[in-house]
């Protein structure tokens, strides 16, 4: 289901996405109720800017000639910088929330005797469960330099685990809970929906750019 979530997005997004900011551009009279017309932004741009460049080459300027084609295509071109911006972004941004949490590359000898002995515990009662699925250790976890603190959660792959709650008595109960999500499709649920343009974004729908769109149409789908 959400392989054919993420392609039914991305084909929102991409294909549809692109066919309509070209058309957008492209259209250029828009006609009702008989003789009246509305003339399309591209249509309305190229108007004023060649207009601006006849008056620019009489003064013994050369020019570029702009036509509909061409615009259409420079905002197809931006549309797309917009995703790829999107997806690097969507990328990158939990490694940037880890670093400004303070989250360490590397857990210390104690941390990692800790969060083992807890595993190896849980492991063991897992085990005990008739019909249970075998349980999943993340695939990478971290600590955060947080003695106060009492979170844990996954940021990108990673989970993130606070000093203070580590060796707390709650860690094992949380971090059962925890590992349910490890090789699950809603942790890679959220990583994949990350990478799409943002909620805001939409606002550029108003000049031929549809980012968002995807996501918005399947928002539902995806927080289920």
């Amino acid at each position: 289901m959400w392989i054919a979530l993420l392609v039914l997005t991305w084909f929102v997004e991409g294909v549809v996405g692109v066919w309509f900011c070209y058309h957008y551009w492209m259209f250029t009279l828009f006609r009702y109720y008989g003789a009246t017309a509305i003339p399309g932004p591209g249509y309305e741009v190229v108007q004023l800017y060649n207009g601006f460049v006849s008056t620019w080459d009489q003064a013994g300027h050369h020019s570029y000639a702009l036509t509909q084609e061409r615009l259409a295509l420079f905002f197809v071109a931006v549309y797309i910088v917009l995703h790829l911006f999107s997806f690097v972004r969507g990328l990158v941004a939990p490694y940037r929330e880890r670093r400004s949490l303070g989250v360490r590359c590397q857990p210390s000898g104690r941390e990692i005797q800790r969060f083992e002995q807890v595993y190896a515990g849980l492991a063991r009662a897992h085990v005990a469960i008739p019909g249970a699925p075998p349980l999943k250790r993340p695939w990478v976890w971290r600590v955060r330099d947080d003695d106060q603190g009492m979170q844990m959660r996954f940021i990108g792959f990673v989970l993130v685990v606070d000093r203070g709650l580590l060796y707390s008595g709650h860690f094992p109960a949380l971090l059962a809970r925890e590992l349910a999500h490890t090789c699950s499709f809603d942790l890679l649920a959220r990583r994949m929906y990350a990478v799409f343009p943002p909620f805001p974004w939409c606002v550029l729908t108003l000049v031929g750019l549809p980012c968002a769109c995807g996501s918005i149409l399947f928002h539902l789908a995806w927080m289920r």
